[in-house]
Formats: structure tokens, sequence, C-alpha cells
């Protein structure tokens, strides 16, 4: 009788921490999930769909960006609100134009060198001084504008 009393217990505490343990390795599977979906969110907050498998390759690939009415916060329209705010505060005299397409363009051996040299630069100098500067390309102005 003591020994099937004692085993009694003892059967049940281990079924109790087995059961524990599966929970816990559910619960750490769901955090993994989650961790993942968290990571892949980010990741497309970052970059345009197509945008990752571009820079590894060698092509350029242009991604042409469109006004949406809708704020998401994914990588297509913080692109394409940056280059809109940018075009703005580089307007002068209040002139009213609308931003109608971005042309996002990716140019890996361009992104790659440009990383190479700023990694050669922090050499030499505090990784913050090279930070990258917001700058507008175009055709320059007529002769006779000022």
């Amino acid at each position: 009788y003591e020994m099937c009393r004692s085993s009694t217990p003892h059967s049940s505490m281990q079924e109790e921490l087995q059961n524990q343990e599966k929970i816990v390795d559910m619960l750490a599977h769901e955090k993994e999930d989650a961790d993942t979906r968290r990571l892949q969110m980010d990741m497309d907050k970052v970059y345009l769909e197509g945008e990752k498998e571009a820079l590894e390759g060698d092509a350029m690939k242009v991604f042409s960006l469109y006004p949406s009415r809708s704020f998401e916060d994914d990588a297509s329209s913080r692109h394409f609100r940056t280059a809109e705010s940018q075009f703005h505060r580089l307007l002068e005299g209040g002139a009213s134009y609308r931003v109608k397409r971005v042309d996002y363009v990716v140019n890996p051996p361009l992104v790659r060198t440009f990383q190479q040299r700023r990694l050669e630069l922090a050499q030499d100098m505090d990784w913050n001084e090279t930070k990258v500067r917001v700058c507008a390309l175009g055709p320059p102005p007529p002769p006779n504008a000022r």
C-alpha cells in the first residue's frame, strides 16, 4: 500500500511537469513565430518587394512609387513620402507642384561601392560624420533664372 500511495503522487507530479514543459515549449515556439513575423514586418518596412533580391544582384532596377490617400507603414509609402517631402523642401518661393510619381532606383554596384567608401571614411573620422545627406539631383537651372 505504501508503495502504491507514493507512486501515484509521483506519477501525477511527473505528468504535471511534462505538461508544464510542453506549455513552455509551445510558448517558446509561439515567441519564435511572433519574432519571425515581427522581423518580416520590419523587413517589409525597410525593403520594397523585390528590392532585397535586386541588391543581391548586379542589375539596376527602378521601382515606380505613386501617392496614396491612405497611410501605410511600409517601404513604398516611406520612400514616396520622403522623396515628396524633400522635393517640397527644395522648392523656393512657395511654388505649387504636385508629385505624381517617384522613381526609386536601386543600383547594387553603386550601393556596394558607397557602403565600402563609407566604411573607409569611418576609419578616419567619427561614424556620425559619415551620415547620409539628402540632396536633389536634376538639370541645372536655366542661365537667366535667379
